[in-house]
């Protein structure tokens, strides 16, 4: 996965937010957050994005903390 560029810092516990470039070709986002941020935040905004469906809005596909284990 390449790194492309920064796209933006979105909400408090956000540290920055990047556009990528997948082996395959596709475009993604990686969003990390703050080191110390709210456990419960990060899990309630992780849920309101994976259950909006909107073409602006990209779906959670890999959660690499652990967070959500069962979505």
């Amino acid at each position: 996965m390449q790194i492309q560029n920064q796209i933006g810092e979105m909400s408090v516990q956000t540290d920055h937010i990047y556009q990528c470039l997948t082996e395959e070709g596709n475009i993604c986002t990686i969003k990390i957050y703050k080191e110390g941020s709210p456990r419960k935040l990060i899990e309630k905004e992780i849920k309101i994005q994976q259950s909006i469906s909107h073409l602006n809005i990209k779906k959670i596909v890999v959660n690499i903390n652990g967070l959500l284990q069962n979505s």
